[in-house]
């Protein structure tokens, strides 16, 4: 745990080391952020028009699922991926289908989904297309 909650998601303090899962559930009320081998991204709010695309995303493939009679499930973000059980990742797509029910377990899905929807945001570019597109396809 570190020394000062105050300062521990500054992330100019934080930095230049490894982060475990642990301190993703210590945030504070309304800060986000995601582990990928240890290394922090904080997370901005989504705007008005992401959500409303999660949204819609989620509404069309839950109604897929049900007219085709499938036993897959829908969550939409926030909701914790572990593509690796090793204490340093953990990811929250902004949409996820999983159809793997071994995987599902109360804190999320562990080992990689069937499907994962990510709304590519200004801010999260580089993020999304590469840092965490590279995770997805191991």
């Amino acid at each position: 745990m570190l020394a000062q909650k105050q300062d521990a998601w500054d992330l100019r303090v934080v930095r230049g080391r490894l982060h475990r899962v642990e301190e993703i559930y210590a945030l504070p009320e309304g800060r986000h952020a995601e582990l990928i081998d240890g290394h922090w991204y904080e997370m901005a709010a989504p705007s008005r028009v992401h959500q409303y695309l999660v949204s819609m995303l989620t509404t069309e493939l839950n109604l897929y699922i049900r007219e085709k009679g499938g036993d897959c499930e829908v969550y939409p973000a926030p909701f914790a991926v572990f593509l690796k059980d090793d204490g340093y990742n953990y990811l929250e797509p902004d949409v996820v289908v999983v159809c793997d029910k071994e995987k599902l377990k109360k804190d999320g899905v562990h080992g990689g989904p069937e499907l994962v929807i990510e709304i590519v945001s200004p801010s999260s570019v580089a993020r999304d297309y590469v840092v965490k597109s590279v995770q997805y396809q191991k």
